[in-house]
């Protein structure tokens, strides 16, 4: 039997939640960038005003729809969400038209460039919310970008929250260094050409291995950006290219700087899976230990996506996440608000000039390890049909970080 079609799984996951609405502003380069703000029910509001603002931003070759649960859970927790796909994925303008599963970059400091635009101009969330705490959700490659977006931008959130952020990828038997050097020779010729390895999207590669008798809660959610490509072909996006890789390393050589991370002083909870067969836990820990307001939250069973796991995981990692932003709003005050009338409105398209700046000296290799973080291991039971499920081993590397 095939995988299930979209119609056929928990409409929380495959619909669009309520009162989402979809955008597109042009970045500093010209390109289409796609956005979507998702306010919350009235009922769920406080004197007339979210509880907070979530900025949630995806990792590579995600979607905004692969967020409709997530999006759904912010919502009941009277948060309005803004979210954006990046430039090359998502509902976003592609680098290459006549290739447009071929992934591209130019360097992060440019995908950070384009979040401060989308976050002061286009969805203008401290004129639109002024003293509503203000966290920034972030995912593997949008993880990376999100530590550089700290770094470039303090003081433009409170908080952060980000799961198993991109700052090392494995590369199975070769080693990072040498997979770089190879796409570097290979990306000066043509940055479009694929990773050995790697091809455009495929559904029986894809979708293949899903059986109808184990298909759960935790094997949908980790299968729902290829259920949506499959129904959404102008969204599909295929492995690394040679010229995303060595931007994504060059990137990643930034975050291994321990200066670069100390200056970033917005308080971060870092997750990280021991089962992640995409990026480095340990990677994940060493920064941890630089970055001067991290929490570190180790999962045991979990893999490269913790929202994505059984109800189980997420209801913990949940706990985890409200914690952690408590504790952030009674260790500090508020900022005043400004002398702007708060609204509920949508944010309107709005082209203005974002800034491009390059972040970060290429990183020294050695890191001293501190003591700045705090480590949760968590070994919870998982339901009976899932206690020895893992994350299937990538057929591909690297493949969604």
């Amino acid at each position: 039997m095939s995988a299930p079609r979209l119609r056929d799984i928990d409409p929380r996951m495959a619909t669009p939640p309520d009162g989402l609405e979809y955008g597109h502003f042009k970045n500093a380069d010209g390109a289409a960038i796609r956005y979507a703000v998702a306010p919350p029910p009235a009922d769920r509001l406080v004197n007339g005003q979210p509880t907070g603002v979530v900025v949630l931003v995806t990792g590579f070759r995600e979607s905004t729809e692969r967020y409709y649960e997530r999006i759904r859970e912010h919502q009941e927790r009277g948060e309005i969400v803004y979210t954006m796909d990046w430039r090359g994925q998502g509902g976003s303008q592609r680098y290459n038209k006549n290739l447009p599963q071929r992934p591209g970059a130019q360097g992060y400091e440019h995908d950070a460039a384009d979040l401060e635009q989308f976050i002061t101009e286009v969805a203008k969330i401290e004129e639109r919310h002024p003293g509503l705490p203000k966290t920034l959700h972030a995912h593997s490659m949008g993880g990376n970008i999100a530590l550089r977006y700290l770094h470039d931008y303090p003081g433009r959130v409170d908080n952060a929250v980000i799961t198993s952020p991109m700052l090392e990828i494995k590369t199975g038997i070769v080693p990072q260094w040498v997979a770089r050097q190879v796409a570097s020779v290979v990306s000066y010729f043509d940055k479009f050409r694929y990773m050995p390895g790697e091809g455009d999207w495929n559904e029986a590669e894809a979708l293949g291995d899903i059986k109808d008798n184990k298909i759960n809660e935790r094997v949908i959610r980790q299968s729902l950006q290829d259920l949506f490509y499959r129904d959404m072909p102008d969204k599909r996006l295929g492995g690394a290219t040679a010229g995303w890789f060595v931007e994504a390393c060059r990137s990643m050589s930034v975050l291994r700087d321990s200066d670069y991370l100390k200056q970033i002083k917005t308080p971060v909870m870092l997750v990280a899976g021991r089962l992640d067969d995409l990026v480095n836990p340990k990677a994940i820990i060493r920064a941890a230990h630089h970055l001067p307001n991290a929490t570190l939250q180790y999962y045991r069973r979990a893999g490269h996506s913790p929202w994505m796991e059984s109800n189980l995981i997420r209801k913990k990692l949940w706990g985890q996440v409200d914690t952690f932003l408590e504790q952030q709003r009674d260790s500090t005050t508020p900022a005043p608000a400004k002398s702007v009338k708060a609204t509920q409105d949508r944010p309107n398209p709005d082209p203005g000039m974002a800034r491009r700046l390059t972040s970060g000296p290429e990183a020294r290799e050695t890191i001293k390890p501190g003591t700045s973080a705090t480590a949760t291991d968590w070994q919870g039971t998982a339901p009976s049909n899932e206690r020895n499920a893992s994350p299937a081993p990538a057929k591909r590397h690297p493949r969604v970080p």
